[in-house]
Parts: C-alpha cells; sequence; structure tokens
C-alpha cells in the first residue's frame, strides 16, 4: 500500500505573508489560514476555528506575498510536513502545510489596489505571475513534476 500526503483547506488568513529569501534567488512565503466549522453540540450549534500554518516555497511565494492579505479568502492545496527543531526548553515540532495550490480572489486585484502596500512588504517580483504554483518545494522523492 502506498503512502498519501494530501491536504485541502479553505479558509481566511490570519496574518500577511511573511517573506523569506535564501541564497542566490530562493524564497519563501509563510501566513496563516484559519478555517471554521460549525459543529452541534447539545443540540446548538457553535462555532470551532482551526488554524493552519502554510508555507510556499519559490517564484510563487513572491506572488502570494504581494496580492494577499490577512483577512483574504483562500484555498490551499498541497502536503503536510513536520518541521522540527531544539530550543533550551526541549526539542519542538509543528506540522504545516507546503503549499502546492493556491486559489484566492486577491490574485486579480488591481495594481491600484497593490499600491496600498508599502514598500518593505513587497519581496521581488515572481517569475510567473499564475495563481497555481509550478515550483513545489523541495522534496526527497527526487521526482520532479512538470
Amino acid at each position: 500500500m502506498s503512502n498519501v500526503n494530501a491536504v485541502t483547506i479553505s479558509g481566511n488568513m490570519t496574518r500577511d505573508p511573511e517573506v523569506k529569501t535564501f541564497g542566490d534567488d530562493g524564497s519563501l512565503a509563510k501566513f496563516g489560514v484559519a478555517v471554521n466549522r460549525s459543529v452541534k453540540r447539545d443540540g446548538e450549534y457553535t462555532e470551532e476555528v482551526s488554524f493552519f500554518d502554510v508555507t510556499v516555497f519559490g517564484g510563487f511565494s513572491g506572488l502570494v506575498a504581494r496580492k494577499l492579505r490577512k483577512g483574504d479568502s483562500v484555498t490551499v492545496q498541497g502536503e503536510l510536513r513536520q518541521e522540527r527543531w531544539e530550543t533550551p526548553e526541549g526539542n519542538r515540532s509543528q506540522v504545516v502545510i507546503i503549499a502546492s495550490q493556491i486559489d484566492s480572489e486577491g490574485f486579480y486585484r488591481s495594481k491600484d489596489e497593490d499600491a496600498v502596500r508599502t514598500p518593505e512588504d513587497t519581496p521581488a517580483p515572481a517569475a510567473d505571475p499564475v495563481a497555481t504554483q509550478t515550483q513545489g518545494a523541495p522534496t526527497d522523492s527526487g521526482d520532479d513534476i512538470p
């Protein structure tokens, strides 16, 4: 039996994308997504919220950082990855979504609406301004799917 690691979430961004660069032309963007759902308990419906951290790699991260903002509705497809690190208090870990595709109406904002952002919020231009990522995150499998 083969392993499957795929996730799709739809919700609202909880913070503006934070861009980090590394190497000569590597970059990533990180942001959070809140997903609401109604749950029936004791005959009454209540809202539950789940929070997810999302990471986007490559040229697509620049487009995400330029176009998307806190509060935007997004649908994210990708895979789950557990990040691990050490702190003085001990080992820590967190499961994040590595995005392979993002859909949002925020991608269709006009240039005038983008101009509201400050220069420090705007990263270098993305390689290809499409609403889906074509360059995936680095993987251990070595398989490149065009």
